[in-house]
C-alpha cells in the first residue's frame, strides 16, 4: 500500500465550473442490477503506462462504461482526455494524494476540469495523522479543499483503507471523519474490502449516513483474509448492492491491487457485476 500512496501523488497534480449532471445511483429503475460499471485503473497500471489507448480500448470492449484514474505518469491531462474520448470512456473520479490537495490544489482542479473529473479522491493518509487529532486535522484540510473545489465545479471525496477502523483512545478514525467532514463538499468512496478487513460493517454505515457514499470500490476477501477479485471471495454482495442506492452510490469501480492477469481480472469482474441481481 505504500506503493499505492506514492503512485497517487502523480495523478492530476503532476500533469501539465462543471455542473453535477446525473447524480442518481447507477441502478436500473425497478430492477436490482447495475446500470453502469467502472474499474479503477490502478488495477491495470502497468498496461496503462505502456499503452494507454490500447488498455482503454480493451476495457471498453469488455463492456466498461467508466474508469477511475489513479495516475497517468508523464502524460498530460489533455492527452489522457483525448484517449478517453477515443475509447468512449468517461472518468468521473481520480485519486490524488493529500499532499497534492494541500500544495497543488489549483493545478489539481485545472487538470480535473480538462478530464471532466467530478470527484477528486484522497485515498491515503500517512501514519502521523492516524490518531483522533490527526483525523480531525485531515477533515479540516479536506473541508477546506472541498469548499474551493465546489466553487470550481468539483467534489472532494475520501477513500478508506483499513487503519481508519482501529480504535485509538476509544475513537475510530472513520467515525471521526464522517462526523467532521462537511457532507456538502466532501463525499465518501467506500472500499468494501478494506472496511471489511478493518472490522467495519458497510451496511451499518450506509444506514447511519445515508447519501454520503457516492462511490464504491468492489473487491473481495478470500477465506484467508487476503484480497481477491469481486465475486470470488466470501463477501455477500447482494445486500451491499441492494442498500447502495439509499447510501447514495453513483459509481461502482471493480479493483484488485495486484492481479496476475489484469485483463482477465477486468473481464471476470465485469461479468460478475453485469450478471448479479438482487
Amino acid at each position: 500500500m505504500m506503493r499505492r500512496r506514492d503512485f497517487c501523488r502523480t495523478t492530476l497534480a503532476a500533469a501539465g465550473a462543471l455542473a453535477f449532471p446525473d447524480l442518481m445511483p447507477r441502478i436500473r429503475s425497478g430492477a436490482g442490477e447495475l446500470d453502469r460499471i467502472g474499474i479503477q485503473l490502478y488495477s491495470l497500471r502497468d498496461l496503462f503506462q505502456v499503452d494507454m489507448v490500447k488498455t482503454l480500448r480493451q476495457l471498453n470492449a469488455i463492456g466498461y462504461d467508466e474508469v477511475e484514474l489513479a495516475s497517468f505518469g508523464q502524460r498530460t491531462a489533455t492527452e489522457v482526455r483525448a484517449a478517453l474520448d477515443k475509447t468512449h470512456l468517461s472518468a468521473p473520479s481520480a485519486h490524488v494524494s493529500l499532499q497534492a490537495l494541500r500544495e497543488n490544489l489549483s493545478l489539481v482542479l485545472g487538470n480535473a476540469k480538462i478530464l471532466e473529473v467530478k470527484y477528486i479522491v484522497c485515498p491515503w493518509i500517512d501514519e502521523e495523522f492516524r490518531n483522533p487529532a490527526g483525523y480531525r486535522q485531515v477533515a479540516a484540510m479536506l473541508n477546506q479543499a472541498g469548499n474551493v473545489a465546489r466553487r470550481a465545479g468539483h467534489l472532494i471525496a475520501y477513500h478508506n483503507q483499513d487503519y481508519e477502523f482501529a480504535e485509538v483512545n476509544g475513537e475510530r478514525g472513520y467515525d471521526i471523519l464522517l462526523e467532521e467532514l462537511d457532507p456538502e463538499v466532501v463525499k465518501m468512496e467506500m472500499d468494501i474490502y478494506w472496511i471489511t478487513k478493518g472490522g467495519g460493517d458497510p451496511l451499518a454505515y450506509f444506514k447511519k449516513y445515508p447519501g454520503r457514499f457516492h462511490m464504491l470500490h468492489l473487491k473481495d476477501m478470500a477465506t484467508d483474509g487476503s484480497m481477491t477479485g469481486v465475486g470470488t471471495g466470501k463477501i455477500d454482495w447482494k445486500p451491499i448492492l441492494a442498500a447502495s442506492g439509499k447510501a447514495g452510490v453513483r459509481h461502482y469501480f471493480a479493483e484488485l491491487d495486484d492481479p496476475v492477469n489484469p485483463i482477465s481480472f477486468a473481464r471476470a469482474s465485469y461479468d460478475f457485476l453485469r450478471e448479479i441481481k438482487w
